[in-house]
Order: structure tokens, then C-alpha cells, then sequence
């Protein structure tokens, strides 16, 4: 015979704590889909947490009248564990960018590069752009903003933007590889 939440729920509280596995055995679907969603954790670090919160919760049950509601009280203490998770993890993501914008570096160029000596030859460069070209390429690969960021900040289209860093970011790249190996080849000379 399959026993039902309801009666897992109200063994649990009786003090048979094996109806735990049972229970988190009914609820593993929910927790491995949110466990899923939660990609700036760990998948064991997520599950663990959520399986804690399932634990707290059936700590915290008070009723046992209905099996849906039973159910319900269950999978509502998931979710508001996986929301809080996204939170932590979304002001984590907010720090560590803000973190990043504060330094000049540009993400696209790998080998080093004084800043000065950099920004010179993209400013030479993108002479032959309009003004609102030069301003999006540099918000793009300087202050580490994404297309539709930068698209925002300068009120046009986000594929206008991602058209401008598609055409001109080969060139600037190109420009800037070609300079690095005359450099190098005028050294070994």
C-alpha cells in the first residue's frame, strides 16, 4: 500500500524522522528542478540547500487535515527557498560586475597592453565612426556593458549596437594583433 503525504507528514511529527526520505522522495522533482535553475551554485550545494529548507518546513507544519495543503505548504517553502537563492546569487552577480566595471580592461584583447598605449589606438581607429559609434564600442569593450546595455544608454536598437561591435571589433582586433607581431618581429631583428 502507498502511503500519501498526509500521513508521512503526521508520522514525521510523531517522531518516525525516517519519513523524511520518503517524503523528500515524493518532493525530489521539485527540488532538482529548482536545484537545476539555481546555476551560480553548485548542483550539490543547491540541492543541499533546498533539501534543508524542506527539512525546516516540516519542522514548521502545523496541519494535517488535507493533503493538498500539506503539499502546497511543502512545495511554497521550495520556492521561497529558490527565491531567496536567486536573490543572494543575483546581488553576488551585481557585486562581482560592478567590481568589474570599476577596472579598465577590455575582455577582448588577451595579451598585454598598456592602457594608455591601448586606448590610443582605438581612439585612431574609430576616427573613421560617427561619434555615437565611438561611444558604444568604447562602452561595450571598457566599461564591460552588453549590447543591449549599451543600446539603452545611447538610445538605439540593440542590434544597431551588437552591428557596430560585430563590424568593428575584427578591425580593431586585426589592427591591434598585426601592430603586436611588427612589434615582436622588429625586436627579434
Amino acid at each position: 500500500m502507498k502511503e500519501n503525504l498526509q500521513n508521512l507528514i503526521k508520522n514525521y511529527k510523531m517522531g518516525h524522522k525516517e519519513n523524511f526520505l520518503k517524503i523528500y522522495e515524493l518532493l525530489k522533482p521539485t527540488v532538482a528542478k529548482y536545484s537545476r535553475h539555481l546555476y551560480f551554485y553548485d548542483p550539490e550545494d543547491s540541492t543541499a540547500e533546498l533539501t534543508l529548507a524542506l527539512l525546516e518546513a516540516l519542522e514548521k507544519i502545523h496541519y494535517f487535515d488535507n493533503e493538498g495543503k500539506c503539499l502546497c505548504f511543502l512545495l511554497n517553502a521550495l520556492k521561497n527557498k529558490y527565491m531567496e537563492l536567486i536573490r543572494k546569487s543575483v546581488a553576488l552577480l551585481k557585486h562581482e560586475t560592478d567590481w568589474d566595471m570599476e577596472c579598465l580592461i577590455c575582455p577582448y584583447i588577451e595579451y598585454a597592453y598598456s592602457e594608455l598605449e591601448l586606448m590610443a589606438d582605438i581612439n585612431q581607429l574609430l576616427a573613421s565612426c560617427n561619434e555615437k559609434q565611438q561611444l558604444i564600442l568604447q562602452a561595450i569593450l571598457f566599461k564591460g556593458l552588453s549590447c543591449s546595455q549599451a543600446a539603452k544608454d545611447f538610445h538605439v536598437s540593440r542590434q544597431y549596437a551588437n552591428r557596430i561591435k560585430n563590424i568593428l571589433l575584427p578591425k580593431i582586433g586585426s589592427t591591434l594583433f598585426s601592430a603586436k607581431t611588427d612589434e615582436k618581429n622588429s625586436q627579434s631583428v
